[in-house]
């Protein structure tokens, strides 16, 4: 008797969670059995600015194939695991995809760990937290980018027209008569992700030059960030629409900085775009 309860239990919890639809069903289950992407990255900073170090590492792994601990090799001034061509697998769902499915922005920051210290101090670098937001800007050759937590420091990927709030949780009562986003529309990432391109030209030294237009009022030689045109990221493949391994993340990355290290890991699902 007690056996048979506790069936009818499971049996009832089950029709309450479950979508009464079809589609519902399928883009549920879709998301429980997508391969995950792990993040774990690591990077010193000092005065403020991104130091080379030991301690400095990138990883991560791609339930679907790939994987990569990578960090400085102090002999070559390079990565160890050639982290900007293998880490493509990633930022794209096909190959000689042109839109990004990852923020180039995060992407770039990632790549300051396995970086020489003559390589960074090219870049302009700023990072800030308040109350938990953490805020990161940096320039990089042509382009400045910025990361903004929330104020739990998290970084939340989402699908455009979805407002879940976990890659974890099962789908809401209402799931059945949600609209699911068409194939070619963006991925959402909360408003975290933001670039300001042409910032920077580059001279006959092959360095890339601040335009005065965005350099500090006191002519220190310093940026002035609030001067610089940051737009959204704007993720999701539209050419990608006919190719069947179109996808967009889902989940959330946690960021910490206590004054000398920035982290940023999690784990964020790879969901296959319905058709």
């Amino acid at each position: 008797m007690i056996q048979k309860n506790f069936l009818t239990t499971i049996l009832a919890s089950l029709i309450l969670i479950l979508p009464c639809h079809a589609s519902g069903i399928s883009k549920w289950w879709a998301e429980i059995t997508s391969p995950k992407l792990t993040l774990d990255f690591s990077l010193r900073i000092s005065e403020g600015h991104p130091a080379a170090s030991e301690e400095n590492y990138f990883r991560w792994k791609d339930s679907s194939g790939d994987s990569s601990k990578d960090s400085l090799d102090a002999i070559t001034g390079a990565s160890k695991s050639a982290s900007t061509k293998r880490f493509d697998s990633i930022m794209y769902a096909n190959p000689g995809d042109t839109k990004n499915l990852f923020p180039k922005s995060l992407r770039n920051l990632f790549l300051y760990a396995v970086t020489s210290q003559s390589f960074m101090d090219k870049d302009d670098f700023l990072i800030e937290s308040d109350q938990g937001k953490i805020t990161i800007q940096f320039r990089h050759r042509e382009s400045a980018y910025k990361i903004v937590t929330d104020e739990k420091g998290l970084l939340i990927f989402t699908q455009a027209t979805e407002n879940e709030s976990s890659a974890d949780e099962a789908p809401s009562e209402n799931a059945a008569n949600e609209i699911p986003a068409p194939i070619d529309a963006p991925q959402s990432a909360e408003g975290h992700f933001f670039v300001a391109k042409s910032v920077a030209e580059q001279g006959e030294s092959l360095d890339f030059n601040l335009l005065d237009a965005y350099k500090s009022p006191e002519n220190d030689g310093k940026i002035n960030w609030p001067s610089l045109p940051y737009e959204k990221e704007i993720l999701g493949p539209a050419e990608s629409a006919g190719k069947s391994s179109s996808f967009y993340y889902k989940g959330k990355l946690s960021v910490s900085y206590d004054g000398t290290t920035l982290r940023i890991k999690g784990k964020l699902k790879k969901v296959k775009t319905e058709r």
